[in-house]
């Protein structure tokens, strides 16, 4: 764009003779342009599937109706701004102020909407580590009471479920953003482990 502004004023100055070339050079300039927009559209689309697909992971993943119900709004808002990038793409020149103004405004919801999500998640996030914390204290103090071999193995292996999902948790806060979406999988795993566990658990006792 600053070569397209140069060659502009340069053309305001330039003699007779000159003013073809300096015209050819600023649709060149201007063609060039166009295609690094358009570059950019396609970059950015790619980053706007993988966050969807990422959020979709945290829909999955989520046990809590409030984040969730966060998420989906979060998705929703996500899936707007990927929808306009994409139809900015193919826009003709007449139609493109009108959409770069609908995304700036998608944009904009979906800042507000992500902080919600943030401070949803970090509230809930507290809640599940200091329950998860304190099951794994739970078990381990019936499984030093505990005398039958059958629900001992029971609460081995709920323990380790648990500690499992806690581990997961932690490494979630620190992962980048590739690793996420795996990483929540492991969790939506890891907690149906818990909950078969508990459910061996409350077989045995009911013998």
């Amino acid at each position: 764009m600053k070569k397209v502004i140069a060659l502009m004023k340069a053309l305001k100055k330039a003699p007779l003779v000159k003013k073809a070339a300096i015209l050819a050079k600023i649709a060149k300039a201007k063609a060039a342009v166009k295609k690094a927009a358009a570059k950019v559209i396609k970059i950015n689309l790619k980053i706007d599937a993988k966050k969807v697909a990422l959020i979709k992971a945290k829909i999955a993943a989520a046990a809590d109706p409030k984040r969730k119900k966060v998420l989906v709004a979060q998705l929703k808002a996500q899936k707007k701004v990927a929808a306009l990038r994409k139809k900015l793409l193919t826009a003709s020149k007449a139609k493109k102020a009108a959409i770069k103004k609908q995304l700036k405004a998608a944009k904009a919801k979906l800042a507000k909407i992500t902080a919600k999500v943030q401070r949803v998640s970090k509230a809930v996030g507290g809640k599940k580590s200091r329950a998860l914390k304190a099951k794994i204290a739970a078990i381990r103090k019936a499984l030093a009471k505990v005398k039958s071999p059958e629900k001992k193995k029971a609460l081995v292996a709920q323990l380790k479920a648990v500690k499992k999902v806690l581990a997961l948790r932690k490494a979630l806060k620190n992962a980048p953003p590739a690793k996420k979406a795996a990483l929540l999988a492991k969790i939506v795993k890891a907690r149906a482990a818990v909950k078969k566990a508990a459910a061996k658990i409350a077989k045995v006792n009911a013998k």
